[in-house]
């Protein structure tokens, strides 16, 4: 929804609901939070001090109080027992991730890039796409940067779970996707007899996507986890 009326241009209501996400779920909140950041300052340039401010004072206060306060007990290094309960969330230590599993994430963000430059190329990208893309990239170079926390052991960097930083990258990839296997067309075929050729394509990339979730949940109940 946040990302909704960032499309729309309400950029107050965005910030609202946001907030919202963080108190229901402050993991993912979070990084809903940092990719609205990003594409706030693309998109309001005039917001980009406060912005600025604003970011500064948050990562101050966030450093007064793992300086100050008992929350500095998770800069530690987890010993073997601390992580022993993270054994079945194999998404917390991305370090270890197979190479499949890291390349199923990683082309998510080139996926919205190239979706996104492709649409300016067209003249088809609206102004908050620029801002979309921006908190995308932002998003996936904090998660390669929290890499070597996490590969330490670093309780706090564990604890955020960085890797869900790719709910919110997911979400806009599906989005590009879909345009680009439903929508695309060169403005300059853009006629009467190709746009009813076309026609069929939304419905038939719909069955598509729903025979593939289905299978997807069914596989995943029958047989990664019976």
């Amino acid at each position: 929804l946040g990302a909704a009326a960032m499309a729309r241009d309400r950029v107050g209501t965005a910030w609202g609901l946001v907030a919202l996400a963080t108190v229901l779920h402050p993991t993912t909140g979070v990084w809903w939070a940092v990719w609205l950041v990003a594409a706030t300052f693309v998109v309001r340039p005039q917001w980009r001090r406060h912005l600025t401010a604003a970011t500064m004072a948050a990562a101050a206060l966030a450093g007064a109080a793992l300086l100050f306060t008992s929350m500095g007990g998770r800069l530690r290094v987890m010993d073997a027992a601390w992580i022993l309960p993270f054994a079945s969330k194999d998404y917390v230590f991305p370090n270890a991730w197979p190479l499949g599993a890291w390349f199923a994430n990683l082309i998510l963000p080139v996926v919205v890039v190239a979706v996104w430059r492709w649409r300016v190329r067209e003249g088809r990208a609206a102004p908050w796409e620029a801002g979309m893309a921006a908190g995308v990239v932002v998003l996936t170079a904090t998660f390669l940067l929290s890499l070597p926390f996490i590969a330490a052991h670093v309780a706090l960097a564990v604890q955020l779970q960085t890797s869900r930083i790719f709910w919110v990258v997911d979400l806009f990839a599906v989005l590009s996707m879909t345009w680009a296997l439903a929508e695309a067309v060169s403005a300059a075929a853009a006629t009467p007899a190709g746009s009813r050729a076309r026609a069929w394509r939304p419905a038939a990339l719909t069955v598509v996507l729903l025979v593939a979730s289905a299978a997807r949940g069914l596989y995943g109940l029958g047989v990664e986890h019976p």
